[in-house]
């Protein structure tokens, strides 16, 4: 026993995940995203770089352009003066009479110059080594970062402003990237689950769908702003929500240092720019002496190229200097205010111990908030669709009871693996007391757990509702259904009936007689959509209702019958072309006031449901008095062939097409009436026309109606009867239409 449960575990499982119900294992996610925020604040925390290195760089980067000014500035005005000092002196020794005298000087000066800027060198390496002060500098404004902070904090937190902002905390940004996941992975599936229905609002009210969209979009806000600006911009949001909560103490503590850094980040990029001017004017005044010094050492080309090195050498060397003054002097400034700022913080000890507690419970607060929002939003959903399941499994698709299905017993013999699929589920609801009638219906078990759609047949008797129906029937059980539709009959107590109006259509040759008044037995097809966001598609059973006219036209919603047929979740209305309007209209009419009472729609509000307008009966409107003595109906069906050679089958497009086609010859089959006008102020856009005929096109040049109304003499190739049924499917939220 134990193994054929877990079979059937296994097969109900598989089946739901076909059918895109499967019960998400999002609580288990969900769980593991919770637990992920709330021990977040002690596993990522990483608190101890605070900005400190990004400011000692910029500290150096500042004071090495300003010391590389400075030298090239002074240098700048001893380049000018060489005309007159340097400049003379070599000019000097090339006049020098005794030629072996000069060159033993220009010699001393060449042997001096190969070891001075080997000492020039060594200065400029023990001034250019500022490691040691930019790593203190960093760590001296971690402190000052860190401390200031705290002030702020033990300021704030008196304020309940000041505890609002500790959300922002940059060591809640793993928190709120958590809230992030699970509030997205809990919408994601929502909407998946939803999805349906938001196709078709989008048919009729954009609007409201759009609506939906945006207020999910505004609760994934509330955890996505502060990820954003955590990750983004880490304690700067914090920090200055901390000082416009604590004014006055922010004050106290002297400049803010974010804008220190932006100070000293704006102050690096205009010294780049004027060091960038200074090297222009620099490499053309030492062009210019390179070239004099050549001039004059002639052969000793070496001494020139020597004293342009020494020149540049001890340029760095003071450059280097410079700048180490200037770091160490940024460094005791901060070091006397990270002591300003820890003796306050001495003296604030209890509110410092205070704040840490207020912090680590802020996090934690978050966490479980968080934590709780998502757990409980992913329970109520995930029950949600446990109630939706379980109504789908309990509900009779022909009279709508719920809780009275019944499971007969396996046949004798079935294999114990096999017994759950072939059982019989059979409604025991009792439909009238007077005569006593029960429902009845009976299908098999395996699909009580598929979504249910019904679509019953209205219109006045004889308007060929159940000629239409019992040829899809026929055209679906020989596999005739457009490429790429998956539709398969499904047994049931109401198939026999439609099994031997098929035979007398197809072997018999003989018409339809008018259907019994009552509450008919369903026709089940299981239907597979194209939607790609279900792995594979959705299977849902389509519920098919042969009512008869005398429900359109004589029964009101006192009777059970009439209220069924109305609350469907779409309608094929059969427009007869072969009568009159008069009867038509009051249907139609009577169709539109009575679906508002069902569906309790208020005044001026608009029905979701589509309506497809059925125009039955084309082959015989050849035969009536308004195709006599005109092309009118030769027209219309050479503007049909004309549309299905230029559209793509089985799309959006074609139907469209067909549907403006049909409206075109509203008036002169049924002048003066405005049909769209009646259907449009409840439907909306949601209807079409459907031109068809469960027989065959009319052969081309016949209009003799004996030979049109004879079956015997017609060839059975029916035309457009897929199409409304797989529009309504579509205008469902089932993928199976291309545009």
């Amino acid at each position: 026993m134990t193994a054929e449960r877990s079979g059937h575990a296994i097969k109900s499982l598989h089946r739901g995940i076909r059918a895109g119900r499967a019960r998400f294992p999002h609580t288990v996610v969900l769980c593991v995203l919770g637990a992920l925020q709330f021990f977040s604040t002690d596993c990522f925390a990483d608190g101890k770089d605070h900005g400190g290195s990004v400011y000692a760089t910029a500290v150096e980067q500042r004071a090495k352009l300003a010391a590389d000014i400075e030298v090239l500035r002074a240098e700048q005005a001893v380049l000018l003066a060489e005309d007159r000092s340097a400049g003379a002196l070599f000019q000097d020794l090339s006049r020098m009479d005794n030629p072996q005298l000069r060159e033993r000087l220009i010699g001393l000066l060449d042997a001096n110059f190969a070891t001075v800027p080997r000492a020039v060198n060594a200065v400029i390496g023990i001034a250019a080594t500022t490691e040691d002060l930019q790593r203190d500098l960093a760590g001296t404004r971690d402190r000052l970062i860190t401390n200031r902070k705290l002030l702020l904090e033990v300021s704030a937190q008196r304020q309940f402003a000041g505890q609002l902002a500790a959300l922002f905390n940059v060591g809640n940004k793993w928190l709120w990237l958590g809230g992030v996941v699970a509030f997205g992975t809990l919408l994601s599936l929502i909407l998946h689950d939803r999805r349906h229905g938001l196709r078709r609002l989008l048919w009729v009210r954009r609007t409201r769908a759009v609506a939906f969209v945006l207020l999910g979009i505004a609760v994934f806000a509330v955890p996505l702003l502060p990820t954003v600006l955590t990750f983004a911009l880490g304690d700067q949001t914090y920090e200055a929500l901390l000082a416009l909560t604590s004014r006055s103490t922010a004050d106290e503590l002297g400049e803010d240092p974010a804008a220190q850094l932006k100070a000293v980040q704006a102050e690096v990029t205009t010294l780049e720019e004027t060091r960038k001017q200074l090297m222009t004017e620099r490499q053309k005044l030492v062009a210019k002496r390179r070239q004099r010094l050549e001039e004059v050492f002639g052969n000793q080309a070496t001494l020139a190229t020597d004293w342009t090195r020494l020149r540049d050498d001890v340029l760095k060397s003071n450059a280097a200097l410079l700048a180490r003054q200037e770091m160490s002097a940024a460094l005791q400034k901060d070091l006397g205010q990270v002591e300003l700022l820890e003796g306050m913080l001495a003296k604030e000890k209890e509110g410092v111990e205070s704040n840490t507690r207020t912090q680590r419970l802020a996090g934690a607060g978050l966490g479980v908030v968080l934590l709780g929002v998502v757990l409980s939003g992913g329970l109520a959903f995930q029950r949600s669709i446990q109630k939706r399941e379980k109504k789908i499994e309990a509900t009779c698709p022909r009279c709508l009871s719920v809780g009275m299905l019944v499971t007969d017993s396996a046949p004798v013999g079935t294999p114990a693996g096999m017994s759950a699929d072939l059982n019989e589920s059979r409604c025991t609801s009792v439909l009238t007391e007077s005569p006593y009638e029960e429902c009845g219906f009976s299908f098999r078990s395996q699909y009580r757990s598929r979504v249910k759609i019904s679509f019953p047949t209205l219109g006045i008797s004889n308007s060929g509702k159940t000629h239409w129906m019992a040829m899809i029937y026929q055209q679906i059980n020989q596999g005739a259904a457009p490429e790429g539709v998956h539709l398969e009959r499904i047994q049931s107590s109401g198939s026999t009936r439609f099994d031997s109006l098929v035979r007398d259509i197809l072997q018999a040759r003989v018409g339809m007689s008018a259907t019994r008044q009552g509450l008919p037995e369903p026709l089940i097809f299981g239907f597979r959509d194209r939607d790609r966001l279900s792995f594979g598609g959705t299977d849902v059973v389509v519920n098919m209702f042969d009512f008869a006219g005398t429900v359109s036209m004589n029964v009101g919603l006192h009777d059970s019958i009439r209220v069924r047929q109305l609350n469907s979740e779409g309608f094929l209305f059969f427009l007869d072309p072969t009568k009159p309007s008069d009867t038509q209209v009051e249907a139609l009419l009577k169709f539109r006031e009575e679906v508002k009472l069902v569906k309790k729609l208020g005044a001026g509000r608009q029905l979701h449901t589509p309506v497809a307008l059925c125009v039955s009966k084309i082959d015989m409107t050849v035969c009536q008095p308004f195709a006599q003595g005109g092309d009118v109906m030769q027209s219309f069906f050479q503007g049909l062939d004309e549309i299905d050679r230029r559209t793509t089958p089985m799309s959006l497009t074609r139907i469209r097409k067909r549907s403006n086609h049909v409206g075109g010859l509203r008036d002169v089959i049924w002048p003066n009436w405005e049909i769209e006008n009646q259907i449009r102020g409840l439907f909306g856009d949601r209807f079409m026309f459907f031109p068809m005929t469960p027989v065959s096109l009319p052969p081309a040049g016949v209009t003799d109606e004996r030979i049109i109304n004879d079956l015997s003499q017609r060839t059975i190739d029916p035309y457009g009867i897929h199409e409304p049924l797989l529009w309504l499917l579509h205008m469902n939220g089932y993928p199976v239409l291309r545009p």
